[in-house]
């Protein structure tokens, strides 16, 4: 039953706080409070009188329920902050004025200089003041010039002649090389493609043709095959040799009939075959047809 009644006691004070008639008498001492403080804010210089206005703002501040009475607390409050932090920044105690020209002999001191000696920066072991101030410091502090900035030299500008910039142009213009290589290169394929024809015409006055990856597979070597066809499509291309199924299936070279004297076929069909040959296929071909020496040998390079 106690605890019942302190409860109904407890309940009946908190909506006591919220009576409109208490509110605007609480709102009439914190105006009456900001007002005062503001008229004596000249006389407030000791902290007695400071804590005292805290403590009594504190008390009006236990009352505040609402928002419009909160307001009225929080100005008060900054009111007194203000004359707090202005309070403290005039306060003058007894502390020890620092003089930077005594502390400047106890430095030179300190690195091994002396006072009354002619001042070099050079002579003073700063290393001992680093080890000293490096304890003040969790990381390594920044290195500064201890002399300011560098000197800056200012750019030496140079006075230039109309006609210089054009002849320097001119004079900077190369002429292109010339490839020299690739005429070179262009001269020893055609050398390989009139060797070809050679052995083809040679092949076919004996024979009448030949089966075309006997005529051009080296056994020894797949890159001198592919240089081969490669060749010989050049031959095939300007109608110098013909290419046809032979009776066993395999391609078979031929020389055209009715070539001019420039070499040139008059009635060739021209038409277009892609060869594909790799390492295993050529492997195959070597077996299966038995090539044991490549009908065309390998040019001496050094000709070339």
């Amino acid at each position: 039953a106690g605890g019942g009644t302190s409860h109904d006691e407890s309940q009946g004070s908190h909506d006591d706080k919220w009576d409109p008639n208490v509110r605007r008498r609480l709102r009439q001492k914190l105006r009456e409070e900001l007002n005062d403080t503001h008229r004596n804010r000249d006389d407030i210089t000791i902290p007695e009188e400071l804590l005292k206005r805290l403590k009594k703002g504190d008390s009006l501040y236990e009352q505040v329920v609402s928002t419009r009475e909160a307001v009225l607390d929080s100005e008060n409050f900054k009111t007194l902050s203000e004359i707090a932090c202005h309070q403290s920044e005039n306060a003058r105690g007894e502390l020890i004025k620092f003089d930077p020209i005594l502390f400047r002999e106890k430095l030179i001191t300190y690195m091994g200089g002396r006072s009354t000696d002619t001042l070099s920066l050079q002579n003073l072991d700063w290393h001992v003041l680093g080890e000293r101030a490096l304890k003040a410091f969790k990381s390594t502090p920044c290195v500064n010039f201890n002399y300011g900035a560098l000197e800056t030299v200012p750019l030496k500008q140079t006075v230039r002649l109309a006609g210089t910039r054009k002849k320097t142009i001119a004079s900077s213009i190369q002429k292109p090389k010339e490839l020299e290589g690739f005429q070179e290169e262009e001269e020893s394929t055609t050398k390989d493609v009139s060797y070809l024809l050679s052995k083809l015409k040679k092949v076919c006055r004996e024979k009448g043709g030949m089966n075309y990856y006997q005529f051009l597979i080296d056994p020894g070597s797949f890159s001198h095959t592919i240089e081969n066809i490669f060749h010989f499509s050049f031959l095939v291309k300007e109608g110098r040799a013909g290419v046809k199924v032979g009776d066993d299936g395999y391609p078979f070279v031929f020389l055209p009939e009715n070539v001019d004297k420039a070499g040139q076929s008059q009635k060739s069909s021209k038409s277009q075959v892609i060869v594909s040959l790799d390492m295993n296929r050529w492997q195959d071909l070597i077996e299966k047809l038995q090539i044991t020496e490549a009908f065309i040998p390998q040019r001496d390079t050094s000709s070339k």
